[in-house]
C-alpha cells in the first residue's frame, strides 16, 4: 500500500469516529502523524506503525496485536482496555509515557516491569 493510501484510510478512520473503524488488517501507517486521533475500537492489529505520532490520541478498545510500534510516539495516549499482546518493538519507554493502561492487555513479561516502575499507569483513569 502506498503512503497516500494509507493516509487516507487513516483519515477514514478519524473522520468517521463515532462508527467502527474498519479492519485495517495490515495497512502501513509508518511515519504517519495522527495526535489526538479518535480511534477507538479500531483493528489495528498486525499494522505498520513504525515511528507513527499518535500524542494524545485515543486508542480505547483499540486491537493492536502483533502492530509494529518501533519509536511510535505513545505520550499521552489513552490505551484503556486496548490488546498489546505480542505488539512488536514495543518498549517500556514508549509504554512509560502514555496516560494509561487501565485494563490493557499486555505480553506478561512487559506487564510485569511496568507494573513495577509505573503502577499508577494501570489505576483507573478520572
Amino acid at each position: 500500500m502506498t503512503r497516500s493510501k494509507a493516509n487516507d484510510s487513516a483519515k477514514r478512520i478519524v473522520t468517521h469516529k463515532n462508527r467502527t473503524a474498519p479492519n485495517t488488517g495490515t495497512f502501513d501507517f509508518t511515519s504517519i502523524k495522527l495526535e489526538t486521533a479518535h480511534l477507538e475500537g479500531a483493528n489495528l492489529g498486525l499494522a505498520h506503525l513504525e515511528g507513527a505520532d499518535f500524542g494524545g490520541a485515543n486508542f480505547e478498545g483499540t486491537d493492536l496485536r502483533k502492530a509494529n510500534l518501533q519509536g511510535a510516539n505513545l505520550r499521552e495516549v489513552n490505551l484503556e482496555e486496548t490488546d498489546l499482546k505480542e505488539a512488536k518493538n514495543l518498549m517500556i519507554d514508549q509504554l512509560s509515557k502514555v496516560k494509561t493502561l487501565y485494563n490493557a492487555e499486555l505480553d506478561e513479561s512487559l506487564r510485569a516491569v511496568i507494573e513495577e516502575k509505573y503502577p499508577a499507569l494501570f489505576e483507573k483513569p478520572e
